[in-house]
């Protein structure tokens, strides 16, 4: 028999949600080494913004990541690319709030 639980959860966890939270875990850890380097391994940086902007291309992404202009990839990714990380560290703050907690990051 299902319980109440079960029912709970088919409401609380759309489809893919699974698949978004591993994105977005992802999407952030990327950012966190992106900004860790940015300043003391220009090279590292450079190749994990070439892993970032790969999510641009995920179904994921162009499903569900709401980026209608190009923000994200324009000048969170873009700026970053020409050495201005301060819209992804804008972004890192206030959308990995989760991924932070769960890590035990305060930055």
């Amino acid at each position: 028999s299902r319980g109440l639980g079960d029912v709970y959860k088919r409401q609380l966890y759309a489809k893919g949600s699974g698949e978004g939270q591993a994105y977005v875990y992802w999407q952030c850890s990327v950012e966190r080494d992106i900004l860790d380097n940015s300043q003391t391994n220009a090279e590292a940086a450079r190749g994990a913004l070439q892993q970032l902007r790969k999510l641009l291309d995920t179904d994921w992404f162009k499903n569900y990541y709401e980026d209608k202009d190009g923000i994200y990839e324009n000048d969170v990714i873009g700026k970053s690319e020409l050495g201005d990380y301060s819209t992804m560290r804008d972004f890192y703050t206030t959308d990995c709030t989760w991924y932070r907690h769960e890590n035990g990051l305060t930055k």
